[in-house]
C-alpha cells in the first residue's frame, strides 16, 4: 500500500471508531511506554553485499528487499551483475530480469509462474502460455516478452496478442499513479505512426507536449521527423504536422493535414493516383476540376457518360454514383432506373418527385393502377414464398408510399384481398411479408393499415395463429405474448383486433390519430399503481415489453424508479441515456463513478467513461469534480482515435458541444487514414465544421468524403445521400469563396439549390447560412421556389404528413411563412402525435416565433420519444442557450 493509501485507511478507521459520550469519564492517560530505537534500514550497498553472504537466509532476504526497493536499486544491481562474485552477479541478474519484465512483489503469483515457464518452454508451449498471460491481463509482461522474443515463428501470435496492449498497460499504470512506467511501456513497441501517436498523446495528457516538441526539434535520429509529426498532430498544429509528414515520407498523412486545414487538393490527387492502380478513376480528375473552379461540360463528362453503357453493371453503378457525387444526377437517372427501379423510386420519392417515382415503377402517374401492380407481386410471392425478396421489397415500397401519402383507400384496394389470400397459403410467405410490413427490413418504412385489417381476419379465434402473427410482427420476443395477454386483462371488453391496434400504437408504428397509445398506457399504469407490491415486478416487466419498441423516456424511467434496485454497479447504457435525457445528471454521474470504481472491472481505464462522468458532473454543478474527470479522459486517451470519437459523443450527450468538437477534431487529426473508421470520423468532424460554419475546412473534408464514398462500396439505394454530400461540399465551398469570388460563389449556390430543391439539408444549413451571409435576396427567391414545390406536392397528396412536416421545417429554419407552416405541422401531428421529428419541428417553429418556453416544451416531447438521438439533444441545448433568431 502506498503512503496515501495508508493515510486514507488510517483516517477511515479513526472516523469509524465510536466517539466517547460527552459525559463519559475519560480514562487516565497511560504513561508512555519505553520503545527501543528503530533499527536503521540497510543501505543498497549493504544489501548488494549480502547477496553473496554465507548464510542462505541472508542472501534471500537481501534479494527480496532489493526487489522491493525497485528502480532505486537498479544502479547497484547492474554493478553487481557485472562483478566477479558469481552468486551476487546471478542474483542481481535475476532481480534485474524481474524489473525488465515488470514483475514486482505485488504481481500475481500465477503471472510470475507463467513468465518463468515461458522462459524455459519449448516453442510448442509458448503460444498457449502467451494466451494465458493475455487472459490474466499480464499486459506489461507480454510487451516485454514480445520485445525480446527472437523466434520468427512466434511473431504472428505476438502481433495479435500485443496489438494495442501498450496503451492498455499504460492506462493501468496511469491509474496507479505511475506515469514513468506508463511512458516506458509506450516506448517498448516498434516506432510507427500508431505507437508514436500514443506516446505523443501521453505527453499531451501529462502537460509536457510543448516541452517534448522543443526537444524533438533538435532530434537528428531517423525517427526524428516521424516523432515530430506525431507531436504536431497531438498539438493540433496542422501546418507544422503537414511539413513534418513530408519530411518523414508520409504523403498520405501530409494530405490529411492539408485536408483538415481546408485544402483537399493533395488528398484528391493522392486518391486519384491510388485509384489509378486499380483501374480507371473517372471521378477524381473531374472533382479536382470542379474544386479549381471549372464548370464541367459535355466533353469533360464524355468518358463517364459513355461508361454508363458498359456491359458490366458494376461499372454502370460506379459511373452513376460518380455523376451523383459530381452534382450531375440528371445524366445518371436513366441508368439508375435500368439498374434498379426500386432505387430510382426511392430517390424520386425522397426528393418529392412523385410522378417520376411512379414512372420508375412502370405506373402511369396520371392514372396509376396500384391494384393490378400489387397483384402481380403478390402472385409471385404465392408461387415461390421462399424466393421472393424482390417482390416483397416492391410491395413494401409501394405500400409505404401509399400509407405515407394518405392514400388509404388505394392501399386497401391494392393490399387487403391479396394479403388475405396469401395468408391462407402454405409456405411462410404471409409471415415473411408481415415482418417486413412492420419495418423488419426497412427501418422506418411501415405498412400498418392492411396488416391491422387482414391480420385479425386471418387469426380469427385461433390462439396459435395470433401467436404466429405477433411473432411475425415483433420477432421471436418471448416477452410479447405475456404483454399481449395482459392487454386483455386491462380492457376485458376489447376485441383482439382492438388489442392488435393497441400494441402496434404502443410500439410506435404507423399513425395514431385516436391516441390509442396514450389511452392504453394510462390503463397499464393504473393497473401497476393498484397492484400489490409483490405483483408489481411482473406488471412492470409486461409494461417494459410494450414500450421497448418505441422511445418512451418518461415511461422507462418510471419503470426504473419503481423497480427493485439491482445489486452491484453495472453500466446500463440505455438507462444512462434516459437519465441524461431527463436531466437527472446527479444519478447518471453516480452510476458511472460506481462502475468505474469496481475493482473487478476495467471500466476505470476507459477514457470515454471519464468524459461521460465529467459531462454529467458538470451539468449537476460539480465543476471541480468534472475537471478532474476531464483530466483523466485526457490522460487515458493515448492516441486511440476511436476512443476520441467516443469521448466526443459522451460530451455531446451531456450538451457539451465545444468539448465534443475538440475531441472529434483530434480524432480526425490522429486517426490512421487506413483505419476502417476513418470515413465515419471524418463525417462527424464535417458535421461539426458545418455547425460551426468553418466553411473552408467543412468544404475540404466534405470533398474528401465524396471521393472516399465514390471509391468504396457504400451500398445501394443511397443516391439521395450522395447528392446531399455534394450539396454539403459545394455549400461550404461557395460560402468560403463569397468574399473573394462572389460570382462563382453565387453560381455554386444556385447549383446547390437546383440539385436538391426539396431536401432537408437546405433547411438544416443552406437557408440559415444564406441569411447569415447577408444573401437575403437569394435566400427569399430560392426559398419561395422550394416552398411552392412542396405546396404542389401537398395539394396533390393532402395526406402526405411527412411532406407537411418538411414544409414546416423549411419555413421554421428560414423564418418565413410561419403561420402556414403551423397549419401543415398540426395536420402532421394529428395523425402522428409522437413522431419525434415532427415534435422537433414544432419546437423549431416556436423558437422561430421567439417563444423559448414553448420551444423547450415541444423539444422535451421530442426528446422523450428519442432519448438516444444526439441531434435532438443538440436541438434542446440550442433552444435552451442560443439567442432567439432574428
Amino acid at each position: 500500500m502506498n503512503s496515501y493509501g495508508a493515510e486514507l485507511l488510517t483516517c477511515l478507521l479513526v472516523l469509524a471508531a465510536p466517539a466517547p459520550a460527552e459525559n463519559d469519564a475519560m480514562p487516565p492517560a497511560a504513561p508512555p511506554a519505553e520503545t527501543a530505537p528503530a533499527a536503521a534500514e540497510p543501505s543498497l550497498k549493504e544489501l548488494v553485499a549480502d547477496l553473496s553472504n554465507d548464510r542462505f537466509a541472508v542472501r534471500e532476504a537481501a534479494s527480496t528487499t532489493l526487489w522491493e526497493r525497485g528502480d532505486d536499486a537498479i544502479g547497484q544491481l547492474q554493478a553487481a551483475a557485472a562483478g566477479t562474485d558469481p552468486e551476487a552477479a546471478h542474483r542481481a541478474r535475476e532481480i534485474l530480469r524481474k524489473f525488465d519484465l515488470a514483475i514486482t512483489p505485488g504481481t500475481d503469483p500465477e503471472v510470475i509462474r507463467l513468465v518463468e515457464r515461458y522462459q524455459q518452454a519449448a516453442f510448442s508451449e509458448k503460444e498457449e502460455l502467451l494466451n494465458e498471460m493475455r487472459e490474466r491481463r499480464a499486459y506489461r509482461q507480454l510487451l516485454k516478452l514480445s520485445a525480446s522474443e527472437k523466434d520468427p515463428r512466434l511473431q504472428p501470435t505476438l502481433q495479435r496478442l500485443v496489438d494495442g496492449l501498450a496503451v492498455l498497460a499504460a492506462r493501468e499504470c496511469l491509474l496507479a499513479g505511475d506515469a514513468v512506467e506508463a511512458r516506458r511501456l509506450l516506448e517498448i513497441p516498434p516506432a510507427n505512426a500508431s505507437t508514436l501517436s500514443a506516446l505523443a498523446a501521453f505527453h499531451r495528457g501529462q502537460g509536457t507536449l510543448e516541452a517534448e516538441l522543443e526537444r524533438a526539434k533538435t532530434n537528428t535520429a531517423n525517427t526524428g521527423p516521424a516523432w515530430r509529426l506525431a507531436l504536431y498532430r497531438a498539438a493540433g498544429r496542422l501546418p507544422e504536422a503537414r511539413a513534418a509528414a513530408v519530411e518523414a515520407g508520409e504523403p498520405t498523412l501530409a494530405a490529411v493535414m492539408a485536408l483538415l486545414a481546408g485544402d483537399p487538393v493533395p488528398w484528391l490527387e493522392l486518391g486519384a493516383a491510388e485509384n489509378a492502380k486499380l483501374g480507371p478513376d473517372l471521378y477524381s480528375p473531374l472533382a479536382l476540376k470542379r474544386w479549381n473552379g471549372d464548370v464541367l461540360g459535355k466533353d469533360d463528362l464524355k468518358t463517364l457518360l459513355e461508361s454508363l453503357s458498359s456491359r458490366k453493371q458494376d461499372i454502370q453503378r460506379y459511373s452513376a454514383d460518380a455523376l451523383f457525387l459530381l452534382g450531375e444526377p440528371a445524366a445518371a437517372l436513366p441508368t439508375l432506373v435500368k439498374l434498379s427501379r426500386l432505387e430510382a423510386f426511392s430517390f424520386f420519392q425522397s426528393t418529392e418527385q412523385l410522378p417520376e417515382a411512379l414512372t420508375a415503377l412502370k405506373l402511369d402517374p396520371k392514372t396509376p393502377d396500384y391494384t393490378a401492380w400489387a397483384a402481380t407481386r403478390f402472385k409471385r410471392i404465392g408461387a415461390s414464398p421462399a424466393d421472393c425478396d424482390t417482390a416483397r421489397s416492391e410491395l413494401i415500397l409501394l405500400g409505404g408510399f401509399l400509407e405515407s401519402r394518405g392514400l388509404d383507400q388505394e392501399l386497401a384496394d391494392a393490399f387487403d384481398k391479396p394479403l388475405a389470400a396469401l395468408a391462407e397459403q402454405a409456405g411462410g410467405g404471409f409471415e415473411a411479408l408481415v415482418g417486413d410490413m412492420l419495418g423488419g427490413r426497412f427501418l422506418q418504412l411501415q405498412v400498418c393499415g392492411p396488416l391491422l385489417r387482414v391480420g385479425p381476419q386471418w387469426a380469427g379465434d385461433q390462439d396459435e395463429r395470433w401467436e404466429k402473427l405477433l411473432n411475425a410482427m415483433f420477432g421471436d420476443n418471448e416477452e410479447v405474448m405475456p404483454a399481449w395477454h395482459w392487454l386483455a386483462q386491462l380492457k376485458p371488453d376489447a376485441t383482439r383486433a382492438q388489442r392488435l391496434q393497441a400494441i402496434v400504437a404502443i410500439a410506435g408504428y404507423g399513425a395514431d390519430p385516436d391516441h390509442l397509445r396514450e389511452q392504453w398506457l394510462a390503463l397499464a399504469w393504473a393497473a401497476v399503481t393498484k397492484a400489490e407490491p409483490a405483483q408489481r415486478p411482473e406488471l412492470l416487466k409486461h409494461l417494459t415489453a410494450l414500450i421497448a419498441e418505441a422511445g418512451d423516456l418518461a415511461g422507462s424511467l418510471k419503470i426504473h424508479d419503481l423497480s427493485p434496485a439491482k445489486e452491484g454497479a453495472e453500466l446500463d447504457q440505455m438507462l444512462l441515456l434516459q437519465l441524461t435525457g431527463a436531466g437527472r445528471w446527479e444519478e447518471a454521474a453516480k452510476i458511472i463513478l460506481a462502475v468505474m470504481a469496481n475493482p473487478n472491472g476495467p471500466a476505470n481505464s476507459h477514457p470515454d467513461l471519464h468524459a461521460f462522468a465529467a459531462g454529467c458532473l458538470r451539468r449537476a454543478g460539480h465543476e471541480e469534480q468534472a475537471a478532474a474527470q476531464d483530466a483523466w479522459a485526457e490522460k487515458l486517451a493515448l492516441g486511440d482515435a476511436v476512443r476520441y470519437w467516443m469521448i466526443g459523443m459522451r460530451y455531446s450527450l451531456c450538451g457539451d458541444n465545444e468539448r465534443c468538437a475538440r475531441w472529434w477534431q483530434r480524432a480526425a487529426s490522429e486517426i490512421a487514414p487506413s483505419f476502417n473508421a476513418f470515413d465515419t470520423i471524418l463525417e462527424n468532424h464535417a458535421t461539426e465544421l458545418l455547425n460551426a460554419r468553418q466553411w473552408p475546412q467543412a468544404a475540404a473534408v466534405s470533398e474528401a468524403l465524396a471521393q472516399i464514398t465514390c471509391r468504396t462500396d457504400h451500398g445501394v439505394g443511397q443516391q439521395t445521400e450522395l447528392l446531399q454530400l455534394r450539396l454539403q461540399a459545394d455549400l461550404a465551398h461557395a460560402l468560403s469563396l463569397l468574399d473573394q469570388d462572389r460570382p462563382r460563389a453565387l453560381a455554386m449556390l444556385e447549383h446547390c439549390h437546383s440539385g436538391l430543391q426539396c431536401d432537408g439539408l437546405l433547411a438544416d444549413h443552406f437557408f440559415p447560412a444564406l441569411r447569415a451571409a447577408g444573401l437575403i435576396e437569394q435566400h427569399d427567391r430560392w426559398f419561395e421556389i422550394t416552398w411552392q414545390r412542396l405546396q404542389e406536392v401537398i395539394k396533390s397528396h393532402p395526406g402526405s404528413h411527412n411532406t407537411r412536416n418538411s414544409a414546416a421545417w423549411l419555413a421554421a429554419r428560414s423564418l418565413r411563412h410561419l403561420d402556414e407552416a403551423e397549419v401543415h405541422l398540426k395536420q402532421a401531428l394529428a395523425s402522428h402525435p409522437r413522431q419525434a421529428a415532427y415534435l422537433d419541428t414544432m419546437a423549431e417553429l416556436q423558437f422561430a416565433r421567439g417563444r423559448r418556453n414553448e420551444a423547450l416544451e415541444w423539444s422535451a416531447k421530442s426528446l422523450n420519444a428519442t432519448p438516444a438521438e444526439s441531434a435532438i439533444r443538440r436541438q434542446h441545448e440550442r433552444f435552451t442557450n442560443d439567442p432567439l433568431p432574428q
